[in-house]
């Protein structure tokens, strides 16, 4: 029983770490910012409480699991971030604040496409939906309950912060068939030999 709680412990661990690691490599690498750096939430934060006016989500998924990835945001911290790497003289707040919803929509499909070429190579194919917005209000009605029944589930949060401000990451993770990702590492995906790093936004 012990080596089974601790399996699963370290299952979350690792699944954990990827969706770490490439959140804050992509938000990186996508918006420039020289400054990111990864932090763990407060004491009092709690899985499904409103940290910010938007969120993002992906679903990420395979048969053996199902994964949700959330970009939780406020569009000023979010406009500073994208100006960083993509800077424009908009003075039509509209559509500036279009070109940053666009922005955070692509950084969320980045995010979870780095998520799920690393899966791949812990020979797990997934498949994704596309980019879902919605008000930060939502959150409330998230279950975020655990289970370490057949079905195992949690969840996570963490926060990208740099001079921008800070992006709040949360995922939901169910696994239905846990030796589908026995073979997980922690280890980032493997660039294409012409792959020069460069991402063009519009």
């Amino acid at each position: 029983m012990s080596t089974m709680s601790t399996m699963e412990t370290d299952i979350g661990t690792t699944i954990g770490s990827i969706f770490r690691n490439a959140s804050l490599l992509q938000t990186s690498q996508f918006s420039g910012c020289e400054t990111l750096e990864l932090a763990e939430m407060g004491p009092d934060f709690k899985l499904g409480q409103v940290v910010s006016r938007r969120i993002n989500l992906i679903v990420i998924s395979a048969p053996e699991i199902m994964m949700i990835l959330k970009i939780h945001f406020n569009p000023s911290e979010a406009d500073q971030l994208r100006r960083i790497k993509f800077p424009d003289q908009c003075t039509d707040p509209a559509v500036a604040a279009a070109k940053t919803a666009d922005y955070m929509k692509e950084l969320t499909n980045q995010m979870c496409g780095r998520i799920c070429r690393i899966f791949q190579q812990g020979d797990l194919a997934l498949g994704m939906s596309i980019p879902l917005s919605m008000h930060g209000f939502y959150e409330l009605y998230t279950d975020y309950t655990p289970s370490d029944g057949v079905l195992k589930k949690f969840g996570q949060g963490w926060r990208i912060q740099g001079d921008f401000g800070s992006l709040v990451c949360t995922a939901q993770v169910e696994i239905m068939d846990p030796n589908a990702v026995n073979n997980l590492q922690l280890a980032d995906e493997q660039p294409p030999e012409d792959d020069d790093g460069e991402v063009e936004f519009l």
